[in-house]
């Protein structure tokens, strides 16, 4: 998710979020520590015993931080694959409890008054199924979306742009190359660039093969690797 992408989704949730019970303004939590640390206080003010409810041994001033950010990034993953509690287990299967701790992290969070970098999307996009009057508020402004580095979204990303064209926009766009994905570890797939955008929106691929960027010299040493 880029600047633009950022923009849009807060102007979005600043207008709108109250309509999905997200308190105005809306604070961002980016760092992990900050993160952690906001669900370590919520787990500590129910008075949770923190190494039982992770699954964590017990032991007398034991560095939790590792653990916890391997949470933080399972946290990530279930958001940008939309993965629901069945999806979740089958990724987790040693961690039959992570939907249960999900869920709790995303209630210590909202009662902090914030949300995670993933929630920007996340909450955009229920913010447009469910209210489709703010999808046509933003159907009529734009007409047109062009995304570039379209190989590197992810599911969640892709699934935000869908809800964001709703059933009106259907001059979209995509530029990218499926032999350049850098972001695998954000959840990024060429498959949505070749194969879903194609289907979801009839759209017609085209291959760019002329290089107009690099010198002739440059090009025959490509070519031979």
């Amino acid at each position: 998710m880029d600047s633009n992408d950022t923009f849009c989704c807060i102007r979005i949730l600043q207008a709108y979020g109250h309509m999905i019970g997200l308190t105005k303004p809306i604070q961002m939590f980016e760092r992990d520590e900050d993160r952690m640390d906001i669900f370590i206080h919520a787990l500590k003010t129910d008075w949770i015993d923190i190494y039982e409810y992770l699954n964590l041994a017990n032991q007398d001033n034991k560095d939790i931080e590792p653990e916890l950010r391997e949470y933080m990034n399972a946290f990530s993953i279930i958001k940008r694959n939309l993965l629901d509690e069945v999806k979740t287990l089958t990724r987790f299967p040693n961690k039959p409890k992570l939907r249960t701790i999900f869920q709790d992290y995303q209630d210590a969070l909202l009662s902090s008054g914030g949300i995670d970098y993933n929630d920007l999307l996340h909450y955009a996009r229920k913010l447009l199924l469910k209210e489709s009057w703010i999808t046509d508020i933003y159907n009529a402004k734009y007409k047109y979306l062009c995304v570039d580095e379209a190989q590197d979204l992810n599911c969640l990303q892709y699934e935000f742009l869908k809800a964001l064209c709703g059933y009106r926009v259907h001059g979209v766009m995509m530029v990218g190359d499926p032999n350049q994905v850098i972001y695998g570890f954000n959840g990024s797939s060429s498959d949505f660039l070749c194969e879903d955008f194609i289907q979801d929106f009839s759209a017609h691929g085209y291959t760019l093969e002329e290089n107009y960027r690099s010198s002739h010299k440059v090009i025959k040493t490509a070519n031979n690797l």
